[in-house]
Order: structure tokens, then sequence, then C-alpha cells
């Protein structure tokens, strides 16, 4: 039932274990496709001897980046589920069980997002993600009202036959792109699908990992790829002629959320960069007026001020959040 497409990049303190979450997995009826993407160090020889079980593939290529080790793993999947799992993240014996008890109950379903916790790898310490208003639900929701505490890659599960006929539009991960790249994804198929969230954490984020690619990443790197997915998340929005109407309240949130921290930092190159380069869709969310006001500093602590009123207005509208 479930293909789960394992990206594997110079992770081997921390691929077996992952790995092992998913053998010990209670539901059985699964592949696990691994696409190594030119690993230098020696995880695919410690994992070597978990493809005795004929569940297990590996797939070598030369080093692309994870969008493209995904998407690989996306045309490699052989079953009707894709299941996404980072090799640094892990999942509870439950999860694939849990999953397919929520596509039983949801046939319509085309994404199935489990709860998550976040867990520090060196400390071990666990935060639970669920957001509080959604605890033990199961069940369709609007995506949009909050995405940051529904959506996480290793959390998610797609069905093939919504993505792949769609690969090279909007059914697929942006090659090339470094941050980000997870959030493209999931909110361009949220806006093609219906939605079930289940409301148990089940899924493990990994942080303070060796290693962990975003932690590596220049300023300009991650600004630019956050360009470029409020951009193509525009780009389909449109395509969809606005159908989710919680898009724009959203991204409005989103959008001034990362004014608000780069007017904080007095980054006014990111700032001004941000705001000149972003898709000309949001001409319609913002006004001339309001974007000019962000660039000029001696308005800072004014605009701040204004963006912590419209924080407020989107909280009262009590959409789901974290605990």
């Amino acid at each position: 039932m479930f293909s789960i497409v394992i990206p594997l990049y110079n992770k081997a303190h921390t691929i077996i274990y992952t790995l092992q979450t998913v053998l010990n997995q209670t539901y059985t009826d699964f592949e696990v496709v691994i696409i190594n993407d030119g690993s230098s160090d020696d995880g695919v020889a410690l994992i070597q001897k978990f493809t005795n079980d004929d569940r297990v593939r590996i797939i070598n290529q030369h080093n692309q980046g994870v969008s493209a080790a995904r998407n690989r793993g996306i045309v490699e999947a052989k079953n009707e589920w894709i299941a996404f799992l980072d090799a640094d993240d892990e999942w509870d014996k439950e999860y694939l069980k849990s999953t397919q008890d929520a596509i039983a109950r949801f046939s319509e379903a085309g994404m199935i997002i489990n709860g998550r916790s976040s867990k520090n790898f060196q400390t071990k310490k666990v935060n639970n993600q669920v957001p509080e208003s959604y605890v033990g639900y199961v069940g369709f929701i609007d995506f949009f009202h909050n995405p940051h505490v529904f959506a996480h890659i290793s959390a998610t599960v797609v069905k093939k036959n919504v993505i792949l006929p769609n690969f090279t539009t909007w059914g697929s991960f942006i090659a090339g792109q470094k941050s980000n790249e997870d959030f493209v994804f999931l909110f361009r198929t949220a806006l093609h699908t219906k939605v079930v969230y289940n409301g148990f954490p089940l899924a493990f984020y990994n942080g303070a990992v060796d290693g962990q690619a975003t932690g590596s990443l220049s300023k300009s790197t991650k600004l630019n790829d956050s360009i470029i997915f409020h951009n193509k998340v525009m780009e389909e929005w449109l395509n969809t002629h606005k159908k989710n109407k919680s898009f724009k309240i959203f991204m409005k949130y989103e959008i001034r959320h990362i004014w608000s921290i780069q007017l904080s930092s007095k980054d006014y190159e990111s700032l001004n960069r941000f705001i000149t380069n972003l898709h000309n869709g949001y001409d319609h969310f913002f006004s001339i007026a309001e974007k000019k006001a962000m660039q000029i500093q001696k308005l800072n602590a004014l605009m701040k001020g204004y963006i912590m009123i419209t924080k407020l207005r989107w909280i009262i509208r009590g959409y789901p959040r974290v605990s």
C-alpha cells in the first residue's frame, strides 16, 4: 500500500535508527525506497544488510540535492500511497497503521498529514507539535488555516495518482531548491486535493542533528529559496482560480511575519529584495503604500506595530495553533 521515500545524503549517524523505525511498523504492507544522493560517508554500507528484506531498495544517483532525490523516489515508487521520511527523522511504530485507518475512513483524501513532535537529537527532549484544538482529531482540514502547524514532510503521505500526472508542473519538488522545497510541494499539493489531518504525534522531527542541510545555508540562499517558495505557491493558487479562500488570509499573515523579522533585525537589504521580487499576484494582498512604508527605515517602529495589529486580527480568528 505504501512506498516510503527516504532521501539519503551523508546521514550514516542517523539512517540506521530512522530505517529501523520503519521496519518496526505494526502495519507491514510497504516498500522502502532509499535514494542515495551521492553520499560520501559509509551510510549506504551500514544499511546494505537491510536489503535482505525484499521490501527495502537502495537506488544510487550522483549528488543532485534533496528535491531531485525525492522526485526520483516518487517515480520509482510502486505503491498507491507515497510516504516521505527524511533520513534523520523517525516514526512511532503505529504511524502507518494509523495512516491506513485514516485513508480507509476518508477515501476522498489525496493527502494525509499526521501529527508530529519535535525532538532534540542531542538531549532527546520531545515537544508535542499537534495543534491544541486538533489533539485526537481525525478528519478533513482546510490546510491553509495554518499550514505551518500541520505541515511536515516526514509526517505526510500523498496519493501517487494525485501528484504523478502533474509531475512536470506542481506535483514534484523543485530541483536545486535547498530550503522550503518541502513547503512548496506541500502547499501546491494541498491546493489540488482534500487533506486529512491525523491528530496524533506519530512522526518525530529531529533537530540539532550534525550535517542538517538547512543549518549550513547562507542567508542569501535562504532568502532566495523563500522567494521561490512564496512565488511558486502564488502561481499555483492563481492557476486554481483562487479557489481556496483561506490562502490569501494566511499568506498575508505569513509574509508580514517575514517582514517583521527583517524589520526587527533592521535587515533592509533582505526586506527590499524580498518585496521587490515577490510575484505580482501579491499586489492584490498588499497596497503599494504598505510595501513602500515597510522599506522606509524611519518608519521601523510604526510598521512593526502595524504588523503586530494585523497578526492579532489573525489570531482572533481562532486558527489552529500549537500551545
